[in-house]
């Protein structure tokens, strides 16, 4: 290994009384990790040794596959259910008419907005013309969540509607050898796959980056300071794309940039005022300050941490909205309530929360305005009552 600008990189490796080469490499030992002990000898590792470690290689290769692949698994799985739903062509396209109840499986999904999908078969259609209404607000992207085209307000149709062409990717697609693994490969993938599963959850719900929280001093986490591509300075931002899509669905700059009173922003929080992850057997309120800095309007809509699903907590729509018109306070403020019970009047401001079940908010800004992205304008933190 060496040294560089003098610095013997080896030297964290050696404990107490552990030779040392001239060049700074390890002599002959037994390397002691996490992983577990490896023996070396005359600078070589041995049978065992070469074996163990090459397989941590391919076990943490595994892990970053599960980590890298979360959006296109995610576009999967819809597309999957919405075949088993009856859209099985391309011109088979799902409308949530009546709106998104909790009914429906689909990650943080909100509760105000008539929801449209469908998908694209361009290598047996070919190039494919698409109708978009006026007023529709929606985007385009291929199997691995990358964003194509905003379609509305922000896309080329400046939300006056049209047609466009989706033409198909230039060249031909090569599918690759299939995948099929030695039983002790495959033992070791499954176990990288559990190891993978825990580590995405522990990267979305308990995030150590500073950078995922919108304000410093609360815990509503954000996108923040990544752009719709997550690459930042030429380097792909792995662990915030997985923090973002373990629980989301879709890309776009009109969800991700900064479009004063167009598009949309979203704070989502795990954790109470103190600290603590959201229990679905304790009450918490949620005040929201006057003039939430929006151009069209606000909603708060609550998933279940395990799916990230809306929770189906046997009410039809789990949020609390504009469009709902909840109670106002004398200051302008508005008190939401999350709880197994509902507190005396709050009918219009009250979701409910199921115990033994986990869950988290999702703030929604639809035309956000300059005090949100300057901060003069901060939601509160859920307060444990």
């Amino acid at each position: 290994m060496g040294t560089a600008h003098g610095v013997d990189l080896c030297g964290p490796l050696l404990a107490a009384g552990q030779p040392r080469h001239r060049h700074g490499w390890i002599g002959t030992e037994v390397v002691r990790t996490r992983f577990g002990d490896f023996a070396f000898q005359n600078g070589y590792p041995t049978p065992d040794a070469a074996d163990a470690l090459l397989g941590q290689i391919a076990f943490n290769r595994a892990i970053e596959v599960y980590l890298t692949q979360i959006p296109a698994v995610a576009v999967i799985e819809q597309r999957r259910g919405m075949r088993e739903f009856g859209a099985r062509r391309a011109n088979q396209v799902i409308i949530w008419e009546t709106l998104m109840d909790a009914q429906t499986l689909l990650l943080t999904a909100n509760t105000e907005t008539v929801y449209s999908l469908g998908f694209l078969d361009l290598k047996t259609d070919g190039p494919t013309v698409i109708e978009v209404p006026p007023k529709l607000l929606g985007l385009a992207m291929d199997t691995l969540q990358r964003y194509l085209v905003d379609i509305g307000p922000l896309g080329p149709d400046k939300g006056q509607g049209g047609a466009g062409t989706v033409l198909p990717a230039g060249g031909r697609y090569r599918e690759g050898q299939a995948l099929r693994p030695d039983p002790a490969a495959r033992a070791r993938l499954a176990e990288a796959t559990r190891a993978a599963a825990a580590i995405a959850r522990a990267n979305c719900f308990a995030s150590n980056d500073p950078a995922t929280f919108y304000y410093p001093d609360r815990h509503w986490q954000a996108i923040s300071d990544v752009p719709y591509t997550f690459v930042r300075d030429g380097v792909f931002q792995l662990a915030r794309r997985a923090f973002v899509y373990y629980m989301g669905l879709g890309n776009s700059p009109a969800m991700m940039a900064k479009n004063v009173g167009a598009g949309s922003q979203y704070l989502w929080t795990y954790k109470d005022a103190d600290g603590n992850f959201l229990d679905g057997a304790e009450n918490y309120r949620l005040r929201v300050p006057a003039e939430v800095p929006i151009n069209n309007f606000w909603s708060v809509v609550i998933y279940d941490a395990l799916g990230r699903s809306e929770l189906q907590n046997g009410q039809p729509l789990p949020s609390v909205s504009q469009y709902g018109e909840p109670k106002v306070n004398a200051d302008g403020s508005v008190a939401i309530f999350f709880g197994p019970e509902m507190p005396q009047g709050q009918e219009r401001n009250w979701i409910r929360t199921v115990p033994g079940r986990g869950w988290f908010p999702i703030f929604r800004f639809y035309g956000p305005l300059e005090p949100f992205f300057d901060k003069s304008w901060k939601l509160d933190d859920v307060e444990k009552l």
